[in-house]
């Protein structure tokens, strides 16, 4: 489940090419870039634009606006001009945030990975142990920020949440950060496409630190270091300390 993350500015040899404000065209993986250096340098796209369409839509009955990724002017394979929205995913985001195996085939592999933990930690207890990792869940109601909302979506499900929450008992397991902040709403993750992620504030809480029970209690200090997601380009995830006195 690790990711890689790559955002920057590209500057386009055709700037003539670009609808938009070429001098502020964001990528946000390395995939995009690659498109961007596609659609600059291919000469059968005529104009392009990214993150520059605005596309209004009703949610909850609130007025909000997408972005699409891309728009293309271009000529296709038999010689027609054609306009075309175009969105760069990654293969884990393919199923979108829909919790359905049927549908989303990373979201399948995520509970097997799971299930497999958990038999293994029954088979194998560990102790001693210290366990950390982006395991893309977020359990609690306030380790998100809205429980209700997220309950339908990819890392705040219940059947994720059941899982999770084998895989500690298997382990006896310990949630680190939340034994020292066991109170309030904690996130580690904030998505890239939040204009203003600071001011959304839309996060989850799917970076852990655990530890079996019997060192749990040497756990103190634990802390998000939420700044770090507002660095040059930054990782969508914020670091997570926890000090242990062993």
């Amino acid at each position: 489940m690790k990711r890689s993350h790559f955002k920057g500015k590209f500057t386009p040899k055709n700037p003539q090419k670009y609808q938009g404000n070429d001098k502020q065209i964001i990528y946000r993986s390395s995939w995009e870039r690659l498109f961007m250096v596609y659609c600059d340098k291919k000469a059968e796209i005529w104009n392009w634009s990214s993150e520059e369409i605005k596309i209004p839509y009703m949610f909850e009955d609130k007025n909000r606006t997408y972005y699409p990724d891309f728009w293309v002017d271009m000529m296709d394979k038999n010689g027609r001009r054609v306009q075309k929205i175009i969105e760069i995913k990654p293969h884990y985001q393919r199923g979108g945030d829909k919790p359905d195996r049927e549908v989303n085939e990373k979201f399948g592999q995520k509970l097997d990975y799971l299930t497999e933990m958990r038999d293994w930690f029954k088979a194998n207890k560990p102790k001693r142990s210290i366990l950390v990792g982006d395991l893309n869940i977020a359990p609690l109601p306030q380790d998100v920020w809205d429980h209700k909302k997220m309950l339908k979506i990819v890392s705040h499900t219940q059947v994720e949440v059941k899982h999770f929450n084998d895989v500690m008992a298997a382990g006896d397991w310990i949630d680190v950060t939340r034994q020292d902040i066991p109170e309030g709403l904690l996130y580690s993750w904030w998505s890239y496409r939040a204009k203003d992620w600071d001011a959304a504030d839309k996060g989850r809480r799917l970076d852990h630190v655990w530890a079996t029970s019997d060192i749990s209690a040497s756990a103190h200090s634990s802390r998000v270091l939420r700044d770090a997601r507002g660095w040059e380009k930054p990782s969508d995830h914020a670091p997570v300390f926890a000090t242990f006195d062993l």
